[in-house]
């Protein structure tokens, strides 16, 4: 049976994208990651594609002359790769509407926060953790979603909870977020074979 093949969009610095590389290096599952898309020159994520033996795909958002011929050749190139997902792993553009129509339902993305809370423009990275930490909420976790034309608000599909303890930090919290969205990624494409592309959900 073929495995599911990938293309990881990610800007910075791949940590979960070398997590990813190493399970499957040793798990053999039935998924495998082809592609590895950039729009960053200094991301580490490049590196880490290449020492696994994947050519990444660089597209310097600055060599282009508009924000419509970049989508146009982060299209081709995916095209190119002919992937069956996309999975953004800390990709910091937004994604344009053709290359989801192009690929509908099959574009994923992971999220720090247990969405609709603390989603939207600008919610990424440590600005959430330190969000949730300023409003007292008792919980937080990750959620991987469907991509839509809109941030963050496609069909939520797998959500991973932990409890947030009093005087924790905005790295603390950062941490425990980053070692359960590892974990859950993994759940979630080793059950993209039970039909989750067709609309079941997870967790």
């Amino acid at each position: 049976m073929a495995k599911i093949k990938i293309t990881a969009f990610a800007s910075g610095f791949g940590s979960t994208v070398e997590h990813l590389l190493n399970y499957e290096r040793r798990e053999k599952p039935a998924w495998t990651i082809i592609g590895v898309v950039s729009e960053n020159p200094k991301a580490r994520v490049l590196e880490v594609a290449k020492r696994f033996g994947i050519t990444p795909t660089l597209l310097p958002w600055r060599n282009y002359s508009s924000r419509e011929v970049f989508d146009a050749a982060v299209l081709d190139a995916v095209e190119r790769q002919n992937p069956d997902v996309i999975f953004l792993l800390g990709f910091l553009k937004k994604i344009d509407p053709s290359l989801i129509h192009r690929f509908p339902h099959r574009i994923f993305n992971t999220h720090p926060s247990l969405l609709p809370k603390y989603g939207g423009k600008g919610m990424f990275g440590r600005i959430v953790h330190e969000s949730v930490l300023s409003s007292g909420d008792k919980e937080s976790g990750v959620t991987i979603h469907e991509v839509s034309e809109t941030y963050d608000e496609g069909r939520v599909l797998l959500q991973k909870k932990i409890a947030v303890e009093s005087g924790w930090s905005a790295d603390e919290l950062e941490e425990k977020i980053k070692a359960i969205e590892k974990s859950a990624i993994v759940e979630f494409l080793n059950h993209l074979d039970r039909g989750i592309q067709d609309g079941a959900k997870m967790g």
